[in-house]
């Protein structure tokens, strides 16, 4: 839609223009047609009645000089008089900078105003990031993605069925634990969870050391708590140590986990198991929610 009005502005614009260039130019004499009528009508006026001569006077030089002055903008243009085309293409032009703005500001991811004027090349790029995921190091950069949502990764569909909403824990200890050269699915890391009884399918991960119990059991170590800040688990990430995070209920709807990889002074980069496989969020949308919570999974 913001497009398309674009379009017809410019097209706008362009037959404009043409018309401009194209016109006949206007005949100087056609411009002053009306003024000898204008002066034979007063001529014609002054002959009357000597008793009426001075009013009927007066009233022929009102009219002399309000036919060529206002008759133009009564009757409309006449024969030979130019078109006003420097007018209309001021008009034009004052439309199609207005709707840019109006696009702008009612459209504002279509950036179309941006477009529009730095279609030259000269539009400003904001300042590299020195650390994107790209540029990830150590276990961070190998760390893959799975998807708790992933049939494939349950033993059945009644599996599936009974823990894909519940399993972010059981996913994100998956994660970093391949990112070490192993190849478990969720089932596998489920089986062990759940016969510790540290995940429900209510509830989820029951409580926070659960993670050691259940990372313990296949020779990882963890440390874990609410004493690390968000630029120390951006700093641990960034050189090669992904961390589990918490999302609890309280701040985000039904709590999650997820894992860290990484950052920068602007963004956290992140694997995230559920349907919004979210990547990446912002730093104040990250302390918004998360609890505080980070568990460092490290092989024994």
């Amino acid at each position: 839609m913001p497009f398309m009005l674009v379009t017809l502005l410019a097209f706008a614009l362009l037959v404009t223009l043409a018309g401009f260039f194209l016109s006949v130019k206007p005949q100087g004499r056609n411009q002053n047609v009306i003024y000898p009528s204008a002066r034979s009508g007063r001529r014609s006026i002054e002959v009357a009645t000597s008793g009426t001569t001075r009013s009927t006077r007066a009233i022929a030089q009102r009219s002399a000089l309000s036919i060529p002055s206002f008759g133009g903008r009564v009757r409309g243009r006449q024969a030979g008089e130019p078109v006003p085309w420097t007018v209309v293409v001021i008009g034009l032009v004052s439309i199609f900078v207005l709707g840019l703005f109006t696009l702008n500001a009612v459209f504002p991811r279509n950036a179309v105003f941006s477009t529009v004027l730095f279609a030259n090349g000269s539009q400003p790029t904001p300042p590299p990031d020195t650390t994107t995921q790209e540029h990830l190091s150590g276990i961070s950069q190998s760390l893959v993605r799975i998807s708790q949502l992933d049939p494939a990764q349950y033993n059945s569909p009644q599996d599936f069925n009974t823990w894909a909403y519940s399993a972010c824990s059981t996913a994100s200890m998956t994660e970093v634990i391949n990112a070490y050269g192993h190849h478990y699915r969720i089932a596998d890391v489920l089986k062990v969870e759940a016969s510790l009884h540290e995940i429900t399918p209510t509830l989820g991960l029951v409580e926070d050391v659960g993670i050691q119990r259940t990372a313990a059991q296949f020779g990882f170590k963890t440390s874990w708590g609410y004493k690390l800040s968000l630029d120390q688990i951006i700093a641990t990430a960034n050189y090669g140590t992904p961390i589990i995070v918490d999302f609890p209920p309280q701040k985000y709807a039904g709590g999650h986990l997820l894992v860290v990889l990484g950052g920068n002074s602007s963004v956290v980069f992140l694997a995230d198991s559920s349907l919004y496989n979210r990547t990446s969020l912002t730093r104040a949308q990250f302390l918004k929610w998360w609890g505080g919570f980070s568990a460092i999974l490290t092989p024994n």
